[in-house]
């Protein structure tokens, strides 16, 4: 009798539970943006992570591996044995093609053809969202930044499949993993959840059509800019995959050797720096997008993390050998 009655206790108890945190659902209905707080949510922990590992690194190897992959993450300790291969970066840009063709389909079809977005689509972008948005950037600037974006994605589709060489010791956690593989899922809907057409009770209709005259100039630098970064960091990994192949494009090593040429001459971390630059020129296209800016965050956040231990990698490694004049992020300056 008592094992039936701590039973239908732990059942009562359980159904409470769940009543209450529908209520709080309910409540809150509305009020939660996930794609904010999916932004949030990684950038906080990086930062978190980051910031133990520079006072407490040795003390909490977990951290390490948590924060650190590839050539940075060796040596440290793997995490309930759940590290797999960084060749699966590819895995990201697979993701990332497949959501932006369809994205850059579906804005085309909306502002280019002028269709209307189907409730079903309004609907999803709500629940991800939140239902009291507005219109804070035109349909050319979205469309432009989607267009940018998908051209950022198909070229790292095509460096991490044709040109860039993975050694086969180097992992990454799989947590880094699930991170990549939901980003380029978020990342779209930070551009168009404040774009024309895509925002549900708009007190001033905006224009849903294509405006190359809405443009101003320094979003056309910005948009050059973006595509001069665009190029070196193709250069960038392009040099990078050099150092393991020999004349004939075969690969002969694993080793990790010191790059030279290009921003390489001047910057550590090319193409994370290259990366940042993007992002500042997209955030100057979206510049009053309020849920891209946490994007944005991230992006930097995740980058300068990264830029900072490959730098000390870099330097412990190569020591008196390494180049005094490479910077952290500004050639000549820091």
């Amino acid at each position: 009798m008592a094992f039936y009655f701590f039973n239908d206790e732990k059942m009562s108890i359980s159904s409470k539970a769940i009543e209450l945190i529908g209520d709080m659902i309910d409540r809150h209905r509305g009020s939660f943006n996930l794609v904010k707080f999916y932004f949030i949510g990684n950038t906080a922990a990086v930062f978190m992570g980051a910031l133990l590992m520079s006072f407490w690194g040795e003390s909490l190897p977990h951290i390490g591996r948590l924060i650190r992959y590839g050539r940075t993450g060796r040596g440290t300790r793997d995490i309930w044995g759940f590290n797999i291969p960084k060749s699966r970066f590819r895995h990201f840009y697979i993701v990332a093609t497949i959501v932006f063709t369809v994205i850059l389909c579906h804005v085309t079809c909306f502002y280019v053809f002028g269709f209307k977005v189907p409730s079903f689509y309004m609907d999803f972008i709500e629940s991800i969202t939140h239902p009291n948005r507005k219109v804070h950037v035109s349909a050319t600037h979205a469309y432009v930044a989607i267009l940018l974006l998908t051209l950022q994605v198909f070229r790292r589709f095509y460096d991490t499949h044709y040109v860039s060489v993975f050694g086969l010791k180097s992992r990454m956690n799989i947590f880094h993993y699930i991170v990549g593989m939901t980003y380029y899922i978020f990342l779209p809907f930070a551009v168009i959840s404040e774009a024309p057409k895509f925002v549900k009770n708009e007190t001033k209709p905006s224009s849903g059509d294509i405006d190359f005259s809405v443009l101003t100039g320094w979003d056309y630098v910005a948009i050059v800019v973006f595509l001069w970064a665009w190029w070196h960091q193709y250069v960038s990994f392009k040099i990078l995959a050099a150092l393991r192949k020999n004349r004939q494009g075969e690969v002969v090593t694993n080793a990790y050797d010191l790059p030279c040429g290009d921003w390489f001459e001047y910057l550590s971390c090319p193409p994370q720096v290259a990366e940042i630059l993007m992002y500042s020129c997209l955030t100057i296209l979206l510049l009053h997008n309020v849920t891209w800016r946490y994007a944005y965050l991230w992006v930097c956040t995740n980058q300068m993390i990264t830029i900072i231990f490959s730098h000390q990698w870099y330097k412990s490694r190569f020591q008196r050998y390494y180049p005094e004049e490479r910077k952290l992020l500004i050639p000549f300056i820091y």
